[in-house]
């Protein structure tokens, strides 16, 4: 006769919630391209033993879409202004729904979002597209695998719009120096 079998025990950061961050303002940035843009840098802050990246289709080192490698769900949106320590607007979630979060600066848009996958009414992925080019970190060969990466956006105050099911929320940031923080809970869909 057999003895019954344990169930594995799942490690701490299995099911963290780690943050997806998109960042524009807080001062100059070198090598300024053009005074009517600024730089927006779109970031996993991880804290190892975590490998969450997105995967891309890269052009030379820029993407405009991409997708987390690991089954992902949003959990959380809040919004910090002028470096402050405290949430200007917080959104929770509430499923039924895909989430989704549309960061705009003007006419340019990037947009996180949660995407089904065809073999569950579960299983999703985070999705991060945006209508002007990032540029990955490399080491002198292209990636498609990226934790951190830049582009330049529109200098223009940020305009949030949260959506999922019937709820729509939207918050016109009063400064350019923004932290756009979407808290993600990986490993589950």
């Amino acid at each position: 006769m057999s003895t019954p079998q344990e169930a594995p025990e799942l490690t701490p950061f299995a099911w963290e919630n780690t943050p997806v961050v998109i960042k524009t303002g807080g001062g100059t940035t070198e090598g300024e391209i053009d005074p009517l843009l600024m730089e927006c840098q779109i970031f996993i802050q991880e804290v190892p033993p975590q490998h969450y990246s997105f995967k891309s289709n890269l052009l030379g080192n820029e993407w405009q879409s991409a997708k987390s490698k690991q089954l992902a769900s949003i959990t959380r949106v809040e919004i910090f202004e002028d470096g402050n320590k405290t949430p200007s607007k917080t959104i929770l979630p509430d499923p039924p729904g895909l989430a989704v979060v549309q960061v705009s600066y003007a006419h340019e848009t990037v947009i996180v979002s949660e995407v089904a996958l065809p073999d569950s009414d579960q299983n999703k992925r985070v999705s991060i597209s945006s209508s002007r080019p990032f540029g990955v970190k490399t080491h002198d060969a292209p990636t498609t695998e990226w934790e951190d990466s830049k582009g330049y956006v529109p200098a223009d105050k940020p305009f949030v719009v949260f959506t999922q099911g019937h709820t729509v929320e939207r918050y016109q940031c009063g400064t350019t120096d923004v932290e756009v923080t979407i808290m993600v809970e990986w490993g589950r869909g």
